[in-house]
């Protein structure tokens, strides 16, 4: 027997239990604008959006796939669309785990502003035509999503240094034990 794929290993429990925040509050987003949810052939949950801004054909938040179905081109199915995003849901779920809730939009958002749409290495990773883009001739932007994810990375360095070293006004700073007059 093979040995199963990245992406069906990571699909359970784990998967479920790391995007979990980005998920709880997928559905309540959808809820607030209703949406009509159903599951996917790649345990996604898929709301069919009635309202509300929706980025591209959709979006995919946790293990929540958002989209207007009536927006989908007909050459690809519903089913296509969702491993895509599943794919997508399974790279939230290692950035998530690696280093937070909020590190594969962020790192998706930046790569996104350097390399848009197929040059993205997310969406290249999550199977260009399986999303429905335009399948580019040449790999040449391997380098520049190299480069966007060490700026992503250095950003995510940056705020996390100034985060901990914020000292409140208020609160006296810690003295060297040889500074201490008694």
């Amino acid at each position: 027997m093979d040995a199963p794929s990245l992406h069906e290993a990571a699909r359970g429990p784990l998967r479920y239990l790391v995007t979990a925040p980005a998920s709880g509050a997928a559905l309540a987003y959808i809820n607030l604008l209703g949406a009509d949810v159903c599951t996917s052939p790649d345990d996604m949950l898929v709301a069919n959006m009635r309202g509300g801004p929706i980025p591209r054909a959709g979006v995919a938040v946790g293990d929540v796939y958002i989209t207007r179905l009536y927006e989908v081109p007909d050459v690809y199915s519903v089913a296509t669309l969702s491993h895509h995003e599943a794919v997508h849901s399974w790279q939230w779920a290692v950035a998530s785990f690696i280093a937070g809730p909020t590190a594969f939009p962020t790192a998706y958002g930046a790569t996104e502003v350097v390399l848009p749409g197929s040059q993205n290495p997310f969406e290249r990773g999550a199977g260009l035509a399986n999303g429905g883009y335009d399948v580019p001739d040449n790999v040449e932007v391997l380098w520049l999503g190299i480069i966007a994810w060490l700026v992503a990375g250095g950003v995510w360095v940056v705020v996390r240094y100034r985060r901990r070293n914020k000292h409140d006004a208020s609160c006296p700073r810690r003295t060297r034990r040889r500074d201490r007059t008694t």
